[in-house]
């Protein structure tokens, strides 16, 4: 899903491409250079944006997680770390 825009005259060239988070566009990835772009730099870019969309995806998961598992399930209040504390006493 890349976007390529020429324009005649300046010979600019953009390359695009969106960095989704699972069916949300995120941001855009994009390049300009004064010449074209091959086939290969495109796919180079896509695999770039969703390698960007998975970090930022497992990035949100293991926020959410470590929130959830340091918080009460119903109050969203902080759970105390009893455990740790009773494992440094020993």
């Amino acid at each position: 899903m890349g976007i390529v825009v020429r324009e005649k005259g300046d010979t600019t060239a953009i390359l695009g491409t969106p960095i989704m988070l699972g069916t949300e566009i995120f941001a855009t990835l994009s390049f300009s250079d004064g010449l074209t772009f091959s086939r290969e730099e495109t796919e180079l870019l896509q695999m770039m944006a969703r390698s960007l969309g998975r970090t930022i995806e497992q990035s949100r998961v293991t926020e959410r997680l470590t929130f959830q598992a340091r918080h009460d399930s119903l109050t969203a209040l902080q759970i105390a770390n009893t455990s740790l504390k009773c494992w440094r006493q020993r």
